[in-house]
């Protein structure tokens, strides 16, 4: 990253906690547990916001992030851990970003002119029917497209 003017500062991990409320599995109906999708969502901006803060300590941005969730029953845990960077010489700006990309994609990124604006995440949490041995097949999904 050195070729580049980029230097590492830091080790950067930030964590969120989200409670799912009491019972959000226990709806007994197929489809999404959009409290636990909530959840999920609330857990990662809180865990961004924790690590972009960090890094402000010395760095410009985080690189290498890596995101481990763990879901419980009443609650989400997102981290996110990744190494602090910034131009050599230079001082933060206040325009920190978050990516997953290694030191080494990174460089290439900046070399092409782009810069990474942010880490983006999705989760969706699903309670599916299950269908008893013997009761034949389920019903198949009906499928839609969308002329272009």
């Amino acid at each position: 990253m050195h070729s580049i003017g980029w230097e590492p500062v830091d080790l950067v991990f930030g964590v969120g906690w989200w409670s799912i409320p009491w019972g959000a599995f226990q709806t007994w109906q197929a489809g999404e547990v959009t409290a636990a999708s909530d959840a999920f969502g609330g857990a990662m901006r809180e865990a961004s916001s924790n690590s972009a803060t960090r890094a402000l300590g010395g760095g410009a941005g985080v690189v290498g992030v890596e995101i481990d969730i763990s879901v419980h029953s009443h609650h989400v845990d997102v981290t996110l851990t990744g190494t602090a960077v910034r131009r050599i010489g230079e001082k933060p700006s206040g325009d920190e970003f978050l990516s997953d990309l290694s030191a080494r994609d990174f460089s290439l990124l900046i070399r092409a002119g782009w810069m990474p604006r942010g880490l983006v995440a999705g989760a969706s949490f699903v309670i599916a029917p299950v269908v008893p041995p013997g009761s034949g097949r389920p019903k198949r999904a009906r499928t839609w497209s969308c002329p272009t």
